[in-house]
């Protein structure tokens, strides 16, 4: 079952492309990417993976992100987590899931 699409006004939350950080369509599965004021400002001490998972940014836009490293869809106004980035798989162009 999926989460209903309505989140707080101030959470902002977006599938994502992970290789060319351009939102997806509804429907086609992409990284979770999250921002709000309940997202943490970054690991202690860690600058370097701090800007790599606190400060994702998409093309054309100014808004900070968290990369959660979860694989999602919108699908009917419904969220969808369907697995971890790093249990993907992607060979010749198709993407295999373990549970797959």
């Amino acid at each position: 079952m999926g989460h209903r699409k309505t989140f707080p006004q101030s959470q902002i939350v977006k599938i994502v492309n992970p290789e060319t950080c351009q939102q997806v369509e509804d429907g086609n599965i992409g990284e979770l990417w999250l921002s709000g004021p309940s997202i943490t400002g970054g690991y202690f001490g860690r600058e370097e993976m701090t800007e790599e998972v606190f400060r994702a940014s998409m093309i054309g836009s100014d808004t900070l992100f968290l990369r959660t490293g979860d694989l999602a869809f919108f699908e009917e106004d419904y969220l969808y987590i369907c697995g971890r980035q790093k249990d993907l798989i992607i060979v010749n162009g198709v993407n295999y899931y373990p549970q797959d």
